[in-house]
């Protein structure tokens, strides 16, 4: 699935740059997607379960995001209007399901992502037994880490929890991603950079 019409456009940090390059000079096969499964047990309602990522997306602007190659280098491109794919698999036919579910994820995973025209962040909920589903999402690194995977999961739990008991949705804190490039633009500018760089 390609991305929705794309507006605001921002250069990449250092240490993006590097993740985008590893990407061409790596050896064939390799790839830097990173994933998580989360085991979920009792009873799912998929419908918000779906509508608590999508806003977990809004909210976040590094999920709704592709990079492009121009002249003057990779940059961001924010998309305002992306819209979440979570395929429900349906494991239970097979003869051990948690096995299914794992291959279907490592296959997954080892899939290699377009930066410029695939969804960065991908999601599916894998059925595998009458009330146990693995949640997996899969992104580049290059737009996600594992300490940031760590706030999305949190932010889809909480929006969740608020969706099903009818309760007021806890504040978002993800900051717009300009806000990151300036940091590092401000870093770079500044006395204990140029004593980093000595170090």
């Amino acid at each position: 699935m390609q991305h929705a019409i794309c507006n605001e456009k921002l250069p990449l940090t250092q240490a993006q740059r590097g993740l985008w390059m590893t990407q061409f000079i790596a050896p064939s096969g390799s790839n830097l997607n990173i994933a998580e499964a989360i085991h979920l047990q009792g009873s799912l309602h998929i419908p918000a379960f779906i509508s608590a990522l999508q806003q977990t997306q809004v909210e976040a602007e590094t999920l709704r995001t592709r990079i492009l190659h121009t002249p003057e280098g990779p940059i961001y491109e924010i998309c305002p209007d992306a819209r979440v794919a979570c395929p429900v698999i349906d494991c239970l036919g097979a003869q051990d399901p948690e096995s299914s579910a794992l291959t279907w994820m490592q296959t997954r995973l080892r899939a290699p992502l377009d930066l410029a025209k695939d969804e960065l962040w991908q999601n599916a909920l894998l059925r595998v037994g009458d009330t146990h589903w693995i949640w997996f999402h899969c992104c580049h690194h290059a737009v996600l880490d594992g300490f940031a995977g760590g706030l999305i999961a949190a932010r889809v739990a909480l929006l969740y929890t608020a969706y099903l008991k009818g309760i007021e949705v806890p504040y978002s804190t993800f900051l717009p991603l300009a806000t990151l490039y300036k940091q590092e633009e401000a870093y770079r500018a500044s006395e204990r950079y140029l004593v980093d760089k000595a170090y």
